[in-house]
């Protein structure tokens, strides 16, 4: 092993390369795969090697922050890229060595049936119980508790945890594998904190307490004291989830289901602050999520309960307090937007559907994929054109949401969705026109029938035609796709926030157009979610002003202007 003494702190990738280039037991193919390894690794981080510090715990960090498609396109060259990294950090004393063991003969019968997804899952951790001699029927939890710690340490996996779960799935599948392989069941991690409850677990008195408050809200009389318009499907079950929600959240923190018998002891000043402050601590602090369920609770209080002003008045007080200001994007938002200040990311983006669409065309495939293919690129095209959410999306409807100016099909599509079908209720009309149109004609008339019986009348349908494709196994896999093509981590949601990035960026300061675009009912809203996105732009608007009232000035004096070849 070659150690690497640096006075001063943690070595830099910068200096590990250059001592691998000073190594003569390496071969030149070895070198030059462990110092491209070093480099990929500070290219995904977005950083020179020279600010890259060559300690794991910090690279892992720094790589949990990147798409793991910016290591490689393959599972397989990103696994490759990380063992290199970590052999070169390794040579230089930067890192524990993982033991080269060859697999035990023992576990050569499960290792020939493995695919090549099983071998990625399972290969370090055969090694690894090969190494500490450890037999098929031995394996147990405890086990894969220090395999984890282990790839903690020898390992620049972001998330060693996912490993974890990948390597339990499948190993629970090797008695499926293996005819007469008896091994122990692995237990499987579960990453979510499950804390609401499913509705036929509340108790019954609550349930017909929240079924009376529901209905309340479906048709409201406007004439009735405190009486209100009713409320849209999607706000009643948003009533629905919060109360469910917090019901969770009480239980969770210690309260008997018995102390919760109707939305009345809910939301009693002493439950509400409680229940309240137990999501304050597990948020580490005040989040917006938590400012609705404040008010959610004080609208519960005040019209359906109706508490004594009293104890209202404590509730909006804790609603005051727990008002999070935002002015702006937020910092989590804010950074997946930053990866498109790159022009070339948001060519990629831009021109992905004309590029699935050509590799159809081109490229043999069965008829199943080509038309899924189809299927996504109209769904990023739709996305990027009119900033729909995804859920009137995923709902469109080629009976009502589609309206064509002739019958064949050759004129003007019109994009129409309904107000009632809008989160702030606001008519949506697009004329699609272009491209757009060539896309959708393609998919409606020969894709979409390979998905979906004719009969159907939504635009993504499920497979059996029954009705729509659930919204979220469309953003799943529009992301994963765009994730596979382009190596870019994008939601559905952030092609919103695209839209407003593409408007301010050439006419900074136009909330205006934007608020249309989006369809905010208020300007506010437009100007608290985006305002500061147009910085840049606005910087670079101000310089040319600058120049241009410069050389007006120099030209009326007959002052020379300023040489092309000094001009930046």
């Amino acid at each position: 092993m070659l150690v690497l003494v640096r006075e001063g702190g943690t070595p830099t990738l910068e200096e590990i390369m250059l001592l691998l280039k000073k190594d003569q037991r390496l071969s030149p193919v070895r070198r030059r795969d462990l110092v491209s390894a070093l480099r990929r690794v500070a290219a995904a981080c977005g950083l020179p090697t020279s600010q890259m510090f060559a300690d794991p715990l910090w690279l892992r960090q720094k790589l949990a922050a990147t798409s793991e498609h910016h290591l490689g396109r393959t599972a397989k060259t990103r696994a490759n890229v990380l063992s290199n990294a970590m052999s070169a950090l390794a040579l230089a004393g930067m890192a524990e060595r993982r033991p080269q063991v060859e697999r035990a003969a023992h576990w050569q019968p499960l290792w020939q049936r493995l695919s090549a997804s099983g071998k990625i899952a399972l290969g370090s951790f055969l090694r690894f119980c090969s190494f500490r001699a450890i037999a098929p029927p031995e394996v147990n939890d405890q086990v894969v508790v220090e395999f984890l710690e282990a790839i903690k340490q020898s390992s620049l996996r972001k998330k060693p945890e996912d490993a974890i779960r990948e390597l339990t799935l499948c190993w629970n599948n090797v008695a499926l594998i293996v005819p007469g392989w008896q091994v122990q069941r692995l237990t499987v991690p579960n990453r979510a904190l499950k804390i609401s409850p499913p509705l036929n677990e509340l108790p019954a008195s609550l349930r017909a307490d929240l079924a009376h408050y529901l209905k309340r809200l479906e048709g409201g009389d406007v004439l009735e004291e405190d009486g209100s318009p009713s409320l849209s499907p999607a706000t009643i079950k948003s009533r629905e989830l919060q109360v469910r929600r917090f019901f969770g959240e009480l239980v969770v923190d210690g309260v008997g289901v018995h102390e919760i018998p109707d939305l009345g002891a809910m939301v009693q000043p002493d439950m509400a602050y409680r229940g309240l402050r137990a999501m304050i601590a597990r948020k580490n602090g005040s989040s917006g999520m938590i400012h609705n369920m404040a008010y959610a609770l004080l609208v519960i209080a005040k019209h359906h309960v109706r508490l004594a002003e009293q104890d209202l008045n404590k509730i909006r007080k804790a609603c005051s307090k727990l008002k999070v200001e935002r002015l702006g994007m937020t910092a989590k938002n804010r950074a997946r937007l930053r990866q498109f200040d790159d022009q070339d990311n948001l060519n990629r983006l831009l021109d992905l559907p004309r590029k699935l669409l050509l590799e159809v065309q081109r490229k043999p495939m069965r008829a199943a994929r080509a038309a899924r293919l189809v299927e996504i690129a109209l769904a990023i095209e739709l996305l990027w054109m009119t900033a729909l959410r995804i859920k009137n999306l995923a709902s469109l409807r080629l009976d009502q949401n589609l309206q064509w100016t002739r019958s064949s099909k050759r004129g003007v599509c019109h994009l129409v969705v309904d107000r009632r079908d809008i989160k702030n209720q606001v008519d949506r009309d697009y004329e699609l026109e272009g491209e757009t149109v060539d896309l959708l004609k393609t998919f409606i008339d020969k894709h979409r029938p390979r998905l979906s019986p004719n009969l159907s009348p939504w635009l993504f349908a499920r497979g059996d035609g029954s009705g729509p494709v659930g919204p979220v196994v469309l953003s799943k896999r529009i992301k994963k796709l765009i994730l596979e093509r382009t190596g870019l981590t994008v939601n559905v949601h952030l092609f919103r926030a695209l839209a407003a990035k593409l408007l301010l960026d050439r006419y900074p300061g136009n909330y205006e157009v934007a608020r249309r675009v989006l369809g905010h009912k208020r300007m506010s809203t437009t100007v608290a979610a985006y305002t500061g996105m147009e910085r840049i732009s606005a910087a670079k608007l101000f310089d040319r002003t600058v120049r241009d009232q410069r050389e007006l000035a120099r030209s009326k004096r007959g002052t020379p202007k300023t040489p092309q070849s000094c001009r930046p």
